[in-house]
């Protein structure tokens, strides 16, 4: 993947790794905020100081922005490729045929867009069901919302998005859940118990009663010693996660 995507991953890996809960947050958080800020669209003269028309023609392509689905849809879906994808936030302005002005604003879904590194075609958009059906897009057909564009010649097309950033972060987030998973779950400490002055016989039917006794799903299960003088001693063969802790 590294002549289209010179990272650590697709852009459709780029995004499960921003799935880590925290991360998730943070741009759910981003999102929220910036679909909760108010909006308009003024002119240069002054709000509303335009007798053309202009202003509501604009604002009321912002308002059926991806296909009537709406400004904040649209800013959401833009803004999320674009805290997580190499590649950016792709938005199409598409022409009107008629008058030739802007007549609608598309989300391009980043994870199916690569660069061509020509210069009259740029870009490619390609169908992740169908690899033969492919959309060229001139220069100047699509706009990108990128955070911290790269300075390396290998990724001039591409970003530093913001998940990439935290990639060390998010890495040992999910270690740290792991970890924790383990400490909650119901799986015992390694180790050796030491039966004391239990004869041989009398240990090996207590272990193999021991084992039955950990077989099937019945929560409460107490292994019992008995018939002998000196305290049975565990001998843990690893450190247990609040020893650690």
């Amino acid at each position: 993947y590294y002549p289209i995507n010179p990272s650590l991953f697709t852009n459709e890996q780029w995004r499960f790794v921003a799935k880590e809960p925290i991360t998730r947050l943070c741009v759910r958080h981003i999102i929220r905020e910036l679909v909760a800020l108010d909006w308009d669209i003024v002119s240069e003269a002054g709000p509303r100081r335009d007798d053309s028309g202009t202003i509501d023609y604009y604002t009321r392509i912002f308002e059926e922005a991806d296909d009537g689905d709406g400004f904040d849809y649209f800013m959401s879906r833009v803004v999320q490729d674009a805290l997580e994808l190499p590649i950016g936030g792709v938005v199409e302005p598409s022409p009107d045929d008629l008058t030739g002005m802007a007549g609608g604003l598309y989300h391009v879904d980043g994870a199916t867009l690569y660069p061509t590194f020509d210069q009259t075609y740029p870009f490619v958009q390609i169908n992740p069901w169908n690899s033969v059906e492919r959309v060229y897009f001139q220069k100047g057909d699509i706009t990108r919302l990128l955070f911290q564009p790269c300075t390396d010649l290998r990724r001039k097309f591409f970003q530093e998005s913001p998940t990439e950033s935290a990639l060390m972060g998010i890495e040992a987030l999910s270690k740290m859940y792991i970890y924790y998973m383990r400490q909650l779950s119901d799986t015992p400490l390694a180790g050796i118990l030491d039966l004391m002055d239990m004869k041989e016989s009398e240990a090996v039917d207590w272990a193999l009663g021991y084992r039955e006794l950990l077989d099937g799903v019945d929560p409460l299960k107490v292994p019992v010693l008995y018939d002998h003088t000196k305290p049975a001693r565990f001998i843990p063969m690893s450190r247990s996660p609040q020893d650690v802790n």
